[in-house]
């Protein structure tokens, strides 16, 4: 019995949301979409710093997560409700996916380090399924925050953090 409470007090004392966003989980000095400590991280903080302290100076992204984000953006956003929605506007035309840490007034584009990537839409404003092309000058923390997904697609992306552990 000794041994589950000490399990069960450092699961509470290394694992909470990032204040800021509640999509993310901390654990310790990873930052995480996923409750699992074994799943792939967004990044880490860097020694020294707290989540309170987060930019890009205090914060190291893991660079398997883009490539993770990229490939899960490309195969499941012609399906995503959010930016399906919007892409109704945009008939012949390509329309940016953006993070949602720092979402547009209508009719503006996005800061480039806030675009995840663009996708193709049809004439008749439907996201070209296969049409995503990643923006490299992406960055999964800005001055506006940790990354943050759509409702459909935070659930893939996580998912997909924790099948790469």
């Amino acid at each position: 019995m000794a041994s589950l409470t000490r399990v069960f007090r450092r699961t509470l004392t290394t694992l909470t949301t990032v204040p800021s966003n509640p999509q993310l989980f901390l654990h310790r000095d990873l930052i995480s979409l996923s409750r699992q400590p074994a799943a792939l991280a967004v990044g880490r903080l860097r020694s020294g710093h707290t989540v309170d302290e987060l930019s890009e100076r205090t914060f190291e992204p893991n660079p398997a997560f883009l490539p993770l984000v990229h490939a899960t953006l490309a195969a499941h956003v012609a399906q995503d409700r959010f930016w399906v929605s919007l892409a109704v506007p945009y008939p012949d035309n390509y329309m940016p996916i953006y993070d949602l840490r720092a979402p547009p007034v209508h009719g503006r584009i996005p800061d480039v380090e806030d675009i995840f990537g663009m996708v193709r839409v049809d004439g008749a404003g439907a996201i070209v399924p296969g049409s995503y092309e990643r923006n490299t000058m992406y960055r999964p923390v800005s001055p506006a925050g940790l990354c943050q997904f759509s409702e459909d697609m935070l659930p893939l992306v996580r998912r997909a953090c924790e099948a790469a552990k």
